[in-house]
């Protein structure tokens, strides 16, 4: 029996496009992973697009190869790491505030202007040796020093989406060339679309391609690795039509026009809901409401 959940990054539950995949036939649960399909593991990240009261959005799934790092752990490594750069930094206050996300972006710039460029690099190339221990050794395939060097960039520059595209990357290859072992199938539950990512090439040569808001693509916007609250440290992805594509608009309208939406979302009410999300997986995650 599968155990079949509605939602995303709920562990070891089997969500509804894996559960079709294996009633279909050739796919089974792995042990380690999502499915098995002719021999090989599939991580199944579902995304979408949630169409609410007070406003759309992209509803991504979790990167979760850093799954069993917790926020706290990766924030007692920086220091760690800062404090064999420079002991006295380490017990500067602002290191306690420091994160990937926007509200301690500021923070952590601070504190890596403070140990200078060099400094700051090696610090974060061993945390991110830490948290995606397999990447480092993925050279030809992958340039891991590279993409430390660009999350430097977009941490002093402010560029969010920098860091989360990198991390994301990163998170991809753990999973691939990890303990996971595991391919991807991307699926938007929105438009019945997917994508198979089958090994390390096919992530990077996806990563490469150009921009285009109006083709389903592989997007991780800023829900970048975490220090800070929740329970696991994930980068988040999306796959599909992004909210704002042309593809995003007629299917934010078709769903606002449907009885079903308007009975559950109807003007009417006096303090009519947010976005759908959940909300169990946002706060896993240190995903704050506001921030959604």
């Amino acid at each position: 029996m599968l155990d079949i959940s509605l939602s995303t990054g709920q562990g070891a539950a089997t969500g509804p496009f894996e559960a079709m995949l294996a009633i279909m036939g050739g796919a089974e649960k792995a042990k380690q992973g999502d499915l098995i399909i002719n021999g090989k593991k599939y991580e199944v990240k579902n995304s979408s697009i949630s169409v609410g009261a007070k406003g759309n959005s992209n509803s991504n799934a979790w990167l979760d190869a850093t799954g069993e790092i917790a926020p706290d752990t990766i924030r007692k490594k920086f220091k760690e790491f800062v404090k064999e750069e420079n002991q006295k930094l380490s017990e500067n206050p602002l290191v306690a505030k420091c994160d990937f996300r926007p509200n301690g972006l500021p923070f952590l710039r601070d504190v890596l202007t403070m140990l200078g460029p060099e400094k700051a690099e090696n610090v974060l190339y061993k945390l991110h040796g830490y948290m995606f221990p397999s990447v480092p050794n993925l050279r030809g395939k992958y340039d891991f020093d590279k993409a430390v060097y660009s999350i430097l960039t977009g941490i002093m520059e402010d560029e969010s989406e920098i860091i989360a595209k990198e991390q994301g990357l990163m998170a991809l290859l753990e999973y691939n060339a990890g303990k996971y072992e595991s391919g991807f199938i991307l699926y938007n539950s929105s438009f019945q679309k997917f994508r198979i990512l089958e090994n390390a090439d096919d992530i990077v040569d996806m990563a490469n391609e150009p921009f285009d808001l109006n083709q389903p693509q592989v997007h991780f916007e800023r829900k970048t690795v975490t220090m800070g609250s929740g329970r696991k440290s994930s980068p988040g992805i999306y796959y599909g039509y992004l909210s704002n594509s042309d593809e995003g608009n007629k299917y934010v309208k078709s769903v606002r026009s449907s009885t079903e939406w308007q009975e559950r979302y109807g003007w009417t009410k006096k303090e009519p809901p947010g976005v759908i999300i959940d909300q169990k997986v946002a706060k896993d995650h240190g995903w704050d409401e506001e921030e959604i």
